[in-house]
């Protein structure tokens, strides 16, 4: 354990905190990209429809571009993914601005944990949605005939690159921009997404997991130096410094000597610390 903790002391400050803000940050992008494509794709699926080539007025044989046979459930998958993204990426950011810039009001731990609990839920969601639409990409088939179309189901994607075209070679004449190309691009963003969503838990853990060694650390510092004090008074010892007038008044002569077992802790001041920007575990670690 003690070739862990000293390889995390050496690789973690600042080079992990600074990639967690990164990762974030551009978790944080890609979120937001994710939620506006889609919300192109849903402003260009609107009621309207066109008459299938080769049919007439009497016929009234008409295509939607929003067909009740869609099958939003990708869609739905990828704008849960991008809410949790955000969630995630927002948290990751404010934990490196926090511990950067030594805001008290807010304590550490409790972002390190959040950040840690947020990551690991995104990550399950991106994983275990991306399978999903995978799968349903792929064993997506077009009917061989078009009045089969409705008893199928499509995503949007195979809607808009596969089946659509069938009828009307330029679809991208009728919504008016590359909706084939833009459907495709989501899918593969949430691709982009679910490699950074695992990246920043990886750092996430190791970042918290270097946190909770300083802390217990500094808590077990802590804990002998109450010990030390503590059987120092009991012994009949004080660990104040005895002025050149003699001993204060009221209290018998302190040993000019104390025993070899006492010994005292000085913690440095706040002022080394941020001076030389390190924990208190860094510290020690260097005396």
């Amino acid at each position: 354990m003690v070739k862990a903790v000293d390889f995390l002391r050496r690789w973690s400050s600042p080079i992990i905190p600074f990639a967690i803000f990164m990762i974030s940050l551009i978790l944080l992008i890609l979120s937001i990209t994710a939620f506006l494509i889609q919300t192109e794709l849903d402003h260009a699926s609107h009621t309207f429809a066109v008459q299938y080539p080769g049919s007439s007025l009497a016929e009234w044989y008409f295509l939607s571009f929003n067909p009740e046979f869609i099958d939003f459930g990708p869609s739905t998958a990828i704008f849960a993914v991008a809410s949790s993204s955000l969630i995630a990426g927002c948290c990751g950011i404010v934990w490196y601005m926090v511990e950067r810039w030594e805001v008290k009001r807010i304590s550490v731990k409790k972002l390190c944990i959040t950040t840690c609990i947020t990551s690991t839920v995104n990550t399950i969601f991106s994983v275990g949605f991306m399978i999903y639409i995978d799968i349903i990409e792929s064993k997506a088939q077009l009917p061989k005939f078009k009045i089969d179309w409705d008893k199928s189901k499509f995503t949007r994607e195979f809607y808009l690159c596969a089946a659509l075209p069938q009828v009307f070679p330029n679809v991208n004449s009728l919504y008016g921009f590359p909706a084939c190309d833009v459907a495709k691009a989501a899918r593969y963003e949430f691709h982009v997404i679910v490699c950074i969503a695992v990246m920043l838990l990886g750092l996430s853990l190791i970042q918290a997991y270097k946190k909770l060694m300083e802390w217990r650390v500094d808590n077990q510092r802590g804990n002998v130096e109450m010990l030390i004090n503590g059987m120092a008074h009991k012994k009949g010892y004080s660990t104040e410094r005895v002025s050149a007038g003699g001993p204060p008044s009221g209290r018998s002569a302190i040993p000019a000597t104390p025993p070899p077992e006492v010994s005292t802790i000085e913690k440095p001041p706040l002022a080394v610390l941020r001076a030389q920007g390190s924990s208190l575990y860094e510290y020690y670690h260097r005396q």
